[in-house]
């Protein structure tokens, strides 16, 4: 790649984050969709480019956490708050509903079809539906899965209330309340887990056969939550951050 802007003799900083448009026809479709556990219907093939130019203006240089301080060029465009926001506070926020709802209308659903087709192990071979301890399985899941639908909704809500103030040009969307939010998202496909880990276990190991569906569920949750930029090793940061600024709040009070 040549002549694109914050290029040195075609090498960049670690520190900048790259998005390239290739025209279709100029690179290579890599068939290993299906190597990582959970990518399977995903469609995340890797891709090989040899020796494409890429112009200037298909090269987009950007950082997740950057600050978004008054209108954008979206927020004008469409004369929407909403298109006023920080990458780094939606960007984790688009997989938190994908693994709410695989916890609810997938792993939930499956589960239920389970209580009603399934033999207890427990109670002399009634069915799960009559077996309180399956049913406590499904009561509970069903309570943690609402928790993460709240804040789901909670998460949307807070993006646009921080939208609307960057835009009125009242407070910046800064890579703090970016952090904060990206750590509730992370949060909210943890309880996923958790749910889907419990009925997982519940369903009996016939559930976990090739080609079952609550192994593919199990599966994808368990990807969703094992990257290697989970918000734990985030945290400790962020907290200091927070920290920081109350202790500063509190100087000024006083």
């Amino acid at each position: 790649m040549a002549g694109i802007p914050g290029s040195e003799n075609g090498k960049y900083s670690r520190g900048d984050a790259m998005t390239v448009l290739v025209p279709r026809g100029s690179f290579e479709i890599i068939d290993n969709w299906g190597d990582i556990i959970g990518m399977r219907g995903s469609g995340s093939n890797s891709v090989r480019i040899t020796d494409v130019f890429v112009p200037d203006d298909m090269v987009f240089f950007h950082t997740i956490g950057a600050m978004v301080d008054g209108p954008t060029p979206g927020s004008v465009l469409h004369g929407d708050a909403f298109f006023g926001g920080a990458f780094g506070g939606f960007a984790e926020g688009g997989l938190r509903p994908v693994a709410l709802e695989t916890g609810v209308f997938a792993a939930l659903d499956e589960y239920e079809e389970l209580l009603r087709t399934k033999k207890s192990v427990h109670k002399d071979g009634i069915p799960r539906l009559d077996d309180p301890e399956f049913l406590r399985k499904y009561g509970m899941a069903l309570a943690s899965l609402q928790v993460a639908r709240g804040a789901v909704l909670n998460g949307a809500e807070t993006y646009l209330s921080h939208c609307e103030l960057s835009v009125s040009g009242q407070q910046p969307f800064d890579g703090t309340k970016c952090a904060v939010m990206d750590g509730a998202y992370h949060a909210c496909e943890n309880i996923v887990f958790d749910v889907i880990d419990s009925l997982a276990r519940a369903a009996s190991s016939t559930a976990f056969r090739q080609g079952q569906r609550m192994q593919r569920y199990y599966r994808d949750i368990l990807t969703l939550t094992s990257r290697a930029d989970f918000f734990e090793f985030r945290a400790a940061d962020v907290a200091r951050t927070i920290l920081a600024q109350n202790a500063a709040s509190s100087e000024c009070a006083v």
